[in-house]
């Protein structure tokens, strides 16, 4: 896979309240999916409305 550096954002971001720093790449990334899973307003396993 080859990095197209004009196909990502560079700049400092802000997520669910959160600054996410800039010029971190894949980690920008990783921070958000962390930020998401902890989010009290996430869908959680139990009360997903999906039968198991």
């Amino acid at each position: 896979m080859t990095w197209i550096r004009w196909l990502h954002d560079t700049e400092q971001k802000m997520v669910l309240g959160h600054k996410i720093p800039a010029g971190r790449g894949i980690e920008d990334a990783l921070h958000v999916l962390g930020l998401l899973a902890v989010h009290p307003r996430r869908a959680s396993s139990h009360n997903s409305g999906c039968a198991s």
